[in-house]
């Protein structure tokens, strides 16, 4: 038996050398084909040509072999996992919002169209064993970045190339193709160009599949599982990969699973296949997904606990050995929730409004009521009914002119606004259906927690909540209603101890507004209840004291003092009113008249003596028939002040109507212990010219006045807390000790509160303005938030890297050099306006989550191809006749086919087809007849690539692979099947030779024309102009130094290519729109020697 065995061995080694041997051949197997599954057909046939034949006998068919080949020996069989994989990548490749046809409107970017199915065409046409190589490629691209996992890719295929020679001069066989593809070299770009066609597909199906992985990553959200413990790469990864296809195809078969490990649900998160899930937490929960490619009994059941707010969900850590040129492995951890999610604009905007609710120390259970404070400026601001600036329709015009707002103040009411961006996403999570607020509010709470960080980088950049509004003295001048603001006061008076000992000190004035005259004044109000003696009387008929707060009522104007009445004024008519000498006034101060006005003024039995300016009719009763003489202004004065104290008898206050103070009842300050006022500015309320900060005022029954009931007291008070011109409490002494006013704030009740009357927006701005000099970073990451949603909003589908909220955002360089340009603070705009290369270098950043690349070197970029998507200048997808804002950039579906971020930029000096001489027979250069047609119907554009590729140096130094790459592109103009020329389209653009002229507004030129098409051609204006006819290329080429019309109408790209070419051959062109007037081109005098009609 042993001679046997070592027989077997033997027979086994050399089976072995041969198999070696033959592997050693020169013979490529990789290059051979093989029928695709049925499950993969329909993804084949919706690929692109440029797509299905890179699949079939490029790169990535090459790799997929090799891969295969290599792994096959180790791999579990799951038929009915791959069966329904193809089955779920064929059904997502026709849908047409994930996979769109290229069309004409999409220019030179029409062939690289399309859901990238590239990498997965390549498997399914490369044998059985390729297929669950790419799902484990799906795998790693689902959680690791780009670099990350290539570097795995590199160390699992060394290894196992080590384990295949093992077995290959040990005891084990292994078949041809596995020794062969030992012997294959794995170039890390084609790795990456292999995950990059991976990725996009994973954005492409996300989109498909949008409810179901919503509903999947809610679930992995609230877990926190690792998908291995191993931290020996090849072992983690292939056990992973293992076990997670082996219970996949447990469960398309109508299996269950309990507790998987995370391998399981990075599969689910990775395929895009969904199992009914039961969940048990609190309460257990049935997550019904309904795919009808998992058999009914196939269920998955996931226990969830109350995790810390940090958790990471479904988790894996690696030592990457290969990830960099030099130094030990890299430990790297990533997971799915947070370092593989992909968001959409609109979530990107909930997350920051989490970002801004970080920093208001607000509990979970409050997050609600601040949402809810946005929705209540929103409500009275009307916005939700109410167009923006821009469309100016009359009803909008007409609520500006109702509210008085000027430009400085409609900032709030335009949608790229950052405030404006909060009130319209804080409406839409109380407006969503419960899932889809419950995802909000996730996102809302994920802001929170990573937000002091990415708005300013730290706490002490913040401003103090509610953007500073948080402070009464802040929120006082901005709220428009007074009552609010007394209660305010109030609340903080009592807060600070004004209800102790020193109560009585303290008094509120403030500015009351009279809607009906538009005039303003001041007026009193008590901080504590007062006592006095009420009207109603008791049974007994003893007067009823009752205790409540007081105000004083002014019938002075705001700013106006009041004067005693001129001597050179008509004397008062009262009869039996004038007795100097028995005077009060005389008798008060000796007789002496030590004021010397009082003869002046009327005695105290007069109901005159309480109006210095005049007498009014209701001074006297009808029986009297004598009047004084009537002042129209002070009896509307006196009657808007008598209204004003029957509205606050209406919310059972005591009121004061303060007029003349009496002299009869005045204790002047000469008799105590404040400082003598001179008689001058005795009545006068205004401020104090001592320190800027007190007034002085002379109240009936002031608080301070306790002994002298009915008398009037005159003090000096002094500002104390609040804002001075609108509401403000004041004490009476410098030595009233109180609690430190530097910790009251209003809480998120009272702020709402406070928004429901309305809000005074010039003060709002004002205050913005000063909090972004004084938080600059903070009001930096504000706006760069809304200039990124302007952008994005006009990129429909466009999904962002939730990594880019693990930096402080105001450190974008884009959003730095944006501010440089523009003064936010001065120039009142609303949010940041960026120029292209800053637009790029935003949407870079998203794509990626980390990159932040300088602006000024992205000067020359025209379009960037990324993941799932080209982003494209718009320019170089319209009319030249439109003038497209400079930051915007149109998205379209598809790739380029290379890894990483690839800048296009064109050649520094494009070229032209070089005419030979036998063409001169295409070239008439006929006179213009007026007839605006379409000569170059067989134009077209077409995108190519150089050799040139430059990777742009984002200072990560040392990584074996690189992100972000400058690829010189070519955008070629075709004449059927001919080629023209290449075309720097930005660069012609920005040209002073270039220039757009259109039919005047007020056009009224009807004589001497001929309507042809959309011509109105005058004989007149064409005879001035000289015009000569461009009706195919070889004229344009060789055209004669004249003014010409080329004829393209109706075809933007013609009109494009001709447009650029022309420019490039040194001549001033002018864009003509539809409808075309001669004679206003004519009368415009504009210079260019070359139309593009």
């Amino acid at each position: 038996m042993a001679s046997f065995g070592k027989l077997a061995m033997a027979l086994g080694s050399a089976h072995n050398e041969n198999t070696l041997a033959l592997a050693n051949l020169n013979f490529d197997f990789s290059l051979f084909r093989v029928e695709a599954p049925e499950e993969f057909k329909a993804l084949g046939k919706s690929l692109s040509a440029q797509r299905r034949r890179e699949a079939e006998i490029g790169s990535p068919h090459r790799l997929s072999r090799k891969l295969g080949a290599l792994f096959e020996q180790i791999l579990p069989h799951t038929p009915d996992l791959v069966k329904a994989y193809g089955t779920r990548v064929s059904e997502i490749s026709q849908m047409a919002a994930v996979n769109p046809k290229g069309r004409d409107i999409d220019g030179p970017f029409a062939e690289h169209m399309g859901a990238d199915g590239t990498a997965i065409w390549a498997a399914a046409t490369s044998g059985p064993s390729a297929i669950p190589v790419l799902m484990l490629a799906c795998m790693l691209a689902r959680i690791w970045k780009a670099a990350e996992a290539i570097s795995i890719w590199a160390e699992i295929i060394e290894h196992r190339k080590k384990q295949i020679s093992e077995d290959c001069h040990g005891d084990k066989g292994s078949d041809f193709a596995t020794i062969q593809a030992m012997h294959q070299e794995f170039t890390r770009p084609q790795l990456a160009e292999w995950d990059a066609s991976i990725r996009a597909w994973l954005q492409s199906a996300d989109e498909a599949k949008s409810f179901q992985q919503t509903q999947l990553t809610l679930i992995i959200n609230n877990i926190n599982l690792p998908v291995s413990n191993n931290a020996f790469v090849f072992q983690s990864v292939v056990d992973s990969w293992t076990t997670a296809m082996v219970a996949m195809d447990g469960l398309i078969k109508g299996g269950s699973q309990r507790d998987p490990n995370g391998a399981l649900l990075l599969g689910l998160a990775a395929w895009h296949l969904y199992p009914d899930i039961i969940v048990h937490g609190s309460s257990t929960k049935t997550i019904s997904m309904n795919d009808p490619l998992i058999h009914p009994g196939g269920k998955l059941t996931l226990g969830l606990e109350n995790l810390p707010d940090n958790h990471l969900g479904v988790c894996w850590s690696l030592p990457l050995a290969h990830l960099m040129y030099y130094g030990d492995p890299v430990l790297s951890r990533r997971s799915i929730s947070q370092d593989s999610s992909r968001v959409s604009i609109d979530q990107f905007v909930y997350f920051a409004l989490g970002a801004v609710l970080s920093s208001w120390d607000l509990q979970p259970s409050q997050t609600l009521d601040a949402i809810e404070w946005f929705v209540g400026v929103n409500r009275w601001l009307n916005l939700n009914n109410l167009a923006t600036t821009e469309s100016k329709s009359p009803q909008t015009l007409q609520l500006y002119e109702q509210r008085s707002l000027d430009k400085s103040t409609t900032w709030l009411l335009r949608s790229s606004h950052w405030f404006r961006l909060f009130m319209d996403a804080s409406l839409a999570i109380l407006e969503a259906k419960q899932e889809e607020q419950d995802q909000a509010l996730k996102l809302v709470a994920f802001g929170k927690r990573k937000g002091v960080h990415f708005m300013a980088g730290g706490l002490k950049y913040h401003p103090a909540p509610f953007f500073g509004l948080s402070s009464p003295a802040t929120l006082l001048p901005i709220v428009r209603s007074e009552e609010y603001r007394i209660t305010l006061l109030r609340k903080i008076a009592n807060e600070l101890g004004a209800n102790g000992k020193y109560g009585n000190s303290f008094i509120i004035r403030y500015l009351h507004h009279d809607d009906d005259s538009d005039e303003e004044r001041y007026e009193y109000a008590s901080v504590l209840p007062q006592d006095h003696i009420s009207l109603k009387r008791q049974r007994s008929g003893e007067q009823r004291s009752k205790t409540q707060h007081k105000r004083w009522i002014s019938i002075r104007r705001k700013d106006e003092g009041l004067k005693l009445r001129d001597p050179k004024a008509p004397a008062c008519q009262c009869e039996n009113t004038h007795n100097l000498k028995n005077s009060p006034h005389n008798s008060k101060t000796g007789g002496n008249g030590s004021i010397p006005d009082a003869e002046y003024l009327c005695v105290n039995g007069c109901p005159c003596a309480n109006f210095v300016e005049g007498c009014i009719e209701e001074c006297h009763s009808d029986a009297q028939k004598h009047f004084c003489e009537v002042n129209e202004d002070i009896a509307s004065r006196w009657a808007a002040v008598k209204e004003r104290g029957d509205e606050i008898s209406s919310i059972n206050e005591a009121c004061s109507m303060q007029n003349l103070l009496r002299f009869t009842n005045i204790i002047s300050s000469r008799d105590s212990d404040q400082p003598k006022v001179s008689t001058e500015n005795l009545f006068t309320d205004t401020w104090a010219q001592v320190s800027g900060r007190s007034i002085t005022i002379a109240l009936e029954d002031a608080p301070w006045d306790t002994t002298n009931r009915g008398n009037i007291t005159i003090r000096e008070v002094n500002f104390f807390y609040g804002d001075m011109e609108t509401a403000a409490i004041y004490r009476v002494g410098p030595g009233v000790y109180l609690a430190d006013e530097s910790n009251v704030s209003v809480n998120i009740e009272q702020l709402k509160a406070g928004f429901q009357d309305g809000l005074e927006l010039k003060r709002l701005l004002k205050h913005f303005q000063r909090t972004h000099s004084t938080y600059d970073k903070y009001m930096t990451s504000l706006n760069a938030i809304a200039a990124a949603a302007d952008i994005y909003k006009i990129l429909p589908s466009a999904t962002i890297d939730l990594g880019v909220v693990l930096q402080p955002f105001c450190d974008s360089h884009w959003a730095i050099s944006a501010h440089a340009r523009q003064d936010i603070v001065h120039e009142q705009i609303s949010t940041l306006h960026l120029d292209r290369a800053e637009t790029f270098a935003c949407i870079a950043m998203f794509e990626s989550g980390s990159l932040n690349a300088a602006p000024e070197s992205l000067s020359a970029v025209m379009a960037m191809s990324t993941g799932n998507s080209i982003f494209v200048a718009a320019p170089l997808l319209c009319d030249p006749a439109e003038a497209p804002l400079p930051h915007e950039v149109r998205r379209v579906v598809g790739n380029i086919g290379r890894a990483g971020i690839n800048m296009l930029i064109p050649p520094q000096n494009p070229k032209t087809v070089k005419l030979k001489p036998e063409t001169w027979s295409l070239i008439n250069h006929s006179k213009f007849d007026g007839k605006i047609e379409d000569s170059f119907q067989h134009t077209s554009l077409h995108l190519s690539f150089t050799p040139y590729v430059l990777p742009l140096n984002i200072g990560d130094h040392g990584t074996q692979d690189k992100d972000v790459f400058f690829v010189e592109s070519l955008v070629s103009v075709y004449d059927h099947s001919k080629w023209i020329a290449d075309l720097d389209i930005l660069k012609s653009f920005e040209s002073h030779l270039f220039s757009r002229v259109q039919r005047a507004n007020n056009c009224n030129h009807r004589c001497d024309y001929q309507k042809i098409g959309n011509c109105l051609y005058s004989n007149r204006a064409a005879s001035s102009l000289k015009l000569t006819s461009l009706d195919n290329w070889e004229e344009l080429i060789e055209r004669e130094r004249v003014n010409c019309v080329v004829r393209a109408n109706g075809n933007w790209l013609a009109r494009l290519a001709t447009t650029v070419l022309s420019i490039s051959q040194g001549h001033k062109t002018a864009v003509v729109s539809n409808p075309i007037c001669w004679e206003c081109i004519n009368s415009q005098h504009h210079k260019a020697t070359t139309y593009i009609c």
